[in-house]
C-alpha cells in the first residue's frame, strides 16, 4: 500500500502472524505493528497518518497511530476484513466475509455454444450460499452494517470524489 500523501510505503505479508513494516521513501524499514492476527488483508491511511488494518482471524479492525500504537477499532461479526475505504468525511468502510463460508454455483447442465469434450455432473451435498457485508464506521466511533452483499466475496472497495461507494467482488 503506497499512501501518496506522505510517499510512506506500508507492507504486509500474507504469512501467518507477520507484523506490518513502514517503508520510508528514503528505504528506511521500520516495524510498525506486530499483529496477534493469523493474516492482515486490508490496509488504508487516514488524512492524520492514522493506519487501518482489516484482519483474518478474528476480523477484527485496528487503529494504528503514526507511531505504531494500536487498539481494536472495531470487531466485526464475521472474521475476515476483506477490504477498507474511507470518505471525504472520515467514514472507514469495512467489507467482511465469515472464514468458511462460500457460495457453490450448481454446475450448469447446458451444453456451450462451441465443441469441446465435456462432462458434465452434480456436485454432491448441498449448496452452501452466503453473504458479504460492507459496515459503515463514523469517525466518533459509530458503527452499523451499511449493505449486504449476495455475492461470496467483496475484494475492493473505492469511494469516489462525490463520496459513492464501489464494491469489487468475485
Amino acid at each position: 500500500f503506497n499512501d501518496t500523501a506522505t510517499t510512506e510505503i506500508y507492507t504486509l505479508s500474507l504469512h501467518a502472524a507477520l507484523p506490518i513494516y513502514k517503508i520510508s521513501p528514503d528505504g528506511k524499514v521500520t516495524l510498525l505493528f506486530d499483529s496477534p492476527e493469523s493474516h492482515i488483508l486490508s490496509l488504508i491511511v487516514d488524512k492524520q497518518d492514522n493506519l487501518y488494518a482489516g484482519s483474518e482471524g478474528q476480523g477484527i479492525i485496528y487503529k494504528i497511530n503514526p507511531a505504531g500504537k494500536a487498539f481494536a477499532l472495531y470487531d466485526p461479526p464475521q472474521n475476515e476484513v476483506s477490504a477498507l475505504v474511507m470518505d471525504s468525511r472520515g467514514n472507514l468502510y469495512a467489507a467482511t466475509l465469515a472464514k468458511g463460508a462460500v457460495a457453490v454455483t450448481p454446475p450448469s447442465t447446458r451444453a456451450p455454444s462451441f465443441p469441446f469434450p465435456l462432462q458434465l455432473g452434480r456436485r454432491k451435498g448441498p449448496a452452501k450460499h452466503t453473504a458479504s457485508f460492507v459496515y459503515k464506521i463514523t469517525p466518533d466511533g459509530n458503527y452499523r452494517e451499511w449493505f449486504r452483499c449476495s455475492a461470496p466475496l467483496i475484494l475492493s472497495l473505492l469511494v469516489d470524489g462525490k463520496d459513492n461507494l464501489y464494491l469489487g467482488t468475485g
